[in-house]
């Protein structure tokens, strides 16, 4: 079983977001972005600001 990011996740789900809106709106591959939930990619330095915008939470708190 994988581990989740489970702040992300939560993230964009206490939004009502769906994972394919996110990486829509961070311009971000569909399924780059569930590699990233599933934690088997690092985001990169302009994937992590971009999510951390939308989602209007630090980086730091984020990932």
């Amino acid at each position: 079983m994988h581990i989740l990011n489970i702040k992300l996740l939560s993230a964009y789900r206490l939004k009502g977001w769906r994972a394919y809106e996110l990486a829509k709106k961070a311009g971000i591959e569909r399924t780059r972005f569930c590699r990233i939930v599933n934690k088997r990619l690092e985001p990169t330095a302009k994937e992590r600001q971009s999510l951390s915008k939308i989602l209007r939470i630090p980086q730091k708190e984020l990932f």
